[in-house]
């Protein structure tokens, strides 16, 4: 797999969410994500706040740590707006140039044989652009698989903020 995880460090979330974020994905990058594939790490907030943490970096059997320090060394700093559209939309923009422009880097066709995917971790308080829109309909055309993690320590998730997400119920 090609994976990207997109993370939120809006000033929706604060120091134990941020906390919660990297933990989460240190886990899965540890203990769920193939030795083969890939893998990229992204932030956002506002729009000038986006940045690449970490561009495709693997095999994860020889490049994990690569990873695991990225996330260790990434320190909490509160960015304003949540941006949620315009950071997927690079994402999945820099997920193409990486296959075609880039050439994967350097692995030629090889990348082109493994999936793509995008994890989406989320307090799911998008404050700046509306989140809905043509997200639901880029996220349709897209053949990058994209998983959606919400997180609140309080355990209260207001989906009404991103139920446009729901591609399936709304006919994306």
């Amino acid at each position: 797999l090609n994976i990207a995880f997109l993370l939120d460090e809006s000033g929706s979330v604060d120091t134990d969410e941020w906390d919660i974020i990297t933990q989460f994905v240190e886990r899965i990058v540890t203990f769920d994500v193939s030795p083969e594939s890939y893998v990229a790490l992204y932030e956002y907030a506002a729009l000038a706040a986006f940045q690449e943490l970490l561009e495709f970096t693997g095999p994860m059997s020889t490049e994990q740590s690569v990873v695991i320090d990225e996330l260790d060394s990434n320190n909490y700093t509160p960015a304003g707006q949540t941006e949620t559209w315009d950071a997927v939309n690079r994402v999945l923009d820099d997920i193409h140039l990486y296959k075609t422009n880039d050439n994967c880097n350097g692995n030629g066709d090889e990348c082109w044989n493994r999936n793509d995917i995008l994890f989406l971790i989320t307090d799911g308080e998008p404050t700046g652009t509306d989140v809905c829109g043509d997200m639901a309909t880029r996220m349709a055309q897209s053949d990058v698989d994209i998983v959606i993690i919400l997180i609140d320590p309080n355990g209260v998730i207001d989906e009404t903020k991103v139920s446009c997400l729901d591609v399936k119920n709304n006919g994306a």
